[in-house]
């Protein structure tokens, strides 16, 4: 019985240490919402990390294009501030 537990542990515990990883900007944005993008949004290009840890620790990274009522929402709703000191937001 205990090799048994023990084999299930040693399973759990491999299962998870491997990361999550995405060059697809469609699949990185739906890890990192748990949906698929709205409507609103077009997704040019994205990646996704997850590392194998027990706590949970990310890196993404989107470029899309947005309507401005939807860009204004998630401005409003994050409480963000946009830089646009020196940038060229249209390369």
């Amino acid at each position: 019985m205990i090799r048994k537990i023990a084999l299930l542990g040693l399973t759990f515990l491999l299962a998870g240490c491997f990361p999550i990883e995405t060059k697809d900007a469609e699949q990185a944005y739906e890890y990192w919402s748990g949906t698929k993008p709205p409507r609103e949004i077009e997704l040019l290009k994205g990646e996704y990390y997850q590392s194998p840890h027990f706590s949970l620790e990310y890196e993404l990274f989107l470029k899309f294009r947005s309507d401005k009522r939807w860009f204004d929402e998630l401005v409003q709703y994050n409480n963000l501030e946009i830089d646009t000191v020196g940038n060229n937001w249209n390369a």
